[in-house]
């Protein structure tokens, strides 16, 4: 890499020869840059469009993925990563809205080809299949007829590129369609920085990828981090728990972090449950802190991690709009309860339409910094209601106290965090309205003993129709990512409405939701 390459800050050349990842194949540091390098000259010459123009990534959990998304770093296109798991419905949704000049798929996974194929060819959108066959050799095709060039030197497309946009992730609103959230560089370095600094993190950390490269807990929380510090990565392609313990003593882990789901099932391990009952010794020797994030830890999940893993348990703070982590509970000081101190962002809490930093003052908690966006990409409604003297409003409820560890208490909007998966309830709504036996139907989160929060749909429908949850299911599963459909259904006769006539989601789900699910 020369002096003027934007990923410098990310993937040092302090650590060529030190593995950046063990599994599934092993690449050293100087191994990755080399297919980053190759691969930047292939995005460079098949992005058909201004460099301004997404690249949006399909690619699950894969070596491809960071090798794709650091070149499009490298060139200066903004990558917008997308899960493989959405359905056809949903994917050109997202792509309609990115506009992107091209999609980056597997070389040789025939479904995603097939739905991309029909996608792109509506908005005349390029495709680009890649696979690493080895260390150093990339395998490709792509859909358009511009001369590939691999080998020759490569320029940097753009000189400012700290401000450029290097991220765009979608992150559900509380009402309507999800928001696209534009994450610039100087953002990006600075949260990956942060976490670094925080933890500790160095060349001798090793840690496995159980979160999704699509979201921004497992991309800058995870992979970036481990990156950047000089570390090694295990990228297993999804999660599996048999699978996750297997991998993490065999490289030897110094850490993980997940969201309370995935902590939760691996609690119901074998070998958990050996030390939970003083049945078995514990075997984690180089394990220095586990994370958990994206959703509330429990008072009683966190204890049983602790007796399992007998290290630090730290409970963090992120979203998507601060480009990952604002807050973490530290290594030498834990406290039960709160989502820690500040890593990378300024806290004041909204109340009465004023920001305070006084100690246990209950409010909106609102963020301000280098890490927090600038604002949302064509969206200016919901830039002038979420941001107040330049503090982003984050729709969480809770406090400061005296030291400054921040406690949360509740929400104000609306989105369903299922296992860390942020749900747009309005989206479900919508899918629902369209079925033909349906009237009209609303949304909403209710607990859930695994996940946190499952979707309730409460359902009025048409004259003289009988409800068949099978055929809804159906149809809702064509249109919608398995997470996202409803886990239970309540048939009834009418909704309440205000004196206009509006339906409040929070009202029916202060009527209809207060029953705990506990079967997955």
């Amino acid at each position: 890499m020369n002096s003027y390459d934007p990923l410098t800050n990310f993937l040092s050349p302090n650590y060529l020869r030190k593995p950046a990842i063990v599994y599934p194949t092993e690449l050293n540091y100087f191994d990755l840059i080399t297919l980053i390098d190759k691969f930047s000259r292939i995005l460079a010459t098949t992005c058909p469009t201004a460099h301004d123009a997404p690249v949006c990534l399909l690619l699950g959990n894969t070596i491809e993925f960071l090798l794709a998304f650091y070149s499009c770093i490298k060139i200066g296109v903004p990558a917008a990563p997308l899960n493989i798991k959405y359905t056809q419905t949903e994917l050109e949704y997202y792509i309609s809205d990115l506009k992107p000049c091209l999609i980056v798929i597997p070389y040789q996974d025939e479904g995603i080809k097939r739905v991309i194929n029909a996608i792109a060819k509506s908005y005349n959108i390029s495709i680009l299949g890649i696979k690493v066959s080895n260390a150093i050799e990339i395998d490709y095709w792509a859909s358009t007829k511009s001369r590939i060039i691999v080998n020759g030197e490569q320029t940097n497309l753009y000189k400012n590129y700290f401000e450029n946009v290097v991220l765009i992730l979608h992150t559900s609103g509380s009402t309507g369609k999800p928001k696209s959230v534009p994450i610039k560089y100087r953002n990006l370095l600075h949260s990956v920085r942060s976490i670094c600094h925080f933890y500790s993190l160095s060349p001798i950390d090793a840690t496995v990828v159980v979160m999704p490269l699509f979201h921004v807990h497992g991309l800058i929380g995870v992979a970036m981090t481990t990156l950047t510090s000089g570390g090694s990565l295990v990228l297993p392609g999804g999660f599996s728990a048999t699978k996750f313990l297997d991998l993490f003593k065999t490289y030897k882990c110094t850490w993980f972090s997940a969201v309370p789901t995935i902590h939760s099932i691996l609690m119901t391990l074998p070998e958990y449950q050996g030390i939970l009952h003083g049945q078995t010794k514990r075997n984690f020797g180089c394990l220095r802190f586990v994370r958990s994030c994206s959703s509330p830890l429990s008072k009683s999940l966190y204890e049983q991690m602790i007796k399992v893993y007998d290290v630090p348990v730290l409970q963090a703070y992120a979203m998507t709009e601060a480009s990952h982590q604002m807050c973490s509970n530290t290594l030498i000081n834990t406290r039960v309860g709160s989502v820690g101190l500040s890593t990378s962002v300024d806290f004041r809490i909204l109340t009465n339409n004023q920001l305070h930093n006084e100690p246990h003052v209950q409010g909106e908690i609102c963020i301000s910094g280098p890490s927090v966006i600038d604002g949302y990409l064509m969206n200016e409604k919901a830039n002038r209601e979420l941001f107040i003297n330049g503090f982003f409003r984050t729709g969480d409820v809770g406090y400061l106290d005296q030291d400054k560890y921040i406690y949360l208490t509740g929400r104000l909007k609306e989105i369903i965090n299922r296992g860390g998966e942020k749900i747009a309830p309005q989206e479900i709504d919508d899918v629902l309205n369209k079925h033909p036996s349906v009237k009209e139907a609303i949304c909403f989160g209710i607990p859930h003993e695994i996940y946190g929060q499952v979707v309730k749909a409460v359902v009025v429908m048409k004259n003289n129709v009988q409800f068949n949850q099978k055929l809804i299911d159906e149809h809702c599963k064509k249109h919608l990512a398995s997470f996202k459909c409803p886990h239970v259904y309540e048939v009834v006769q009418s909704l309440p409405r205000t004196s206009t006539g509006k339906i409040q989601r929070l009202k029916v789900a202060s009527i209809y939701g207060d029953k705990v699910v506990s079967k997955i």
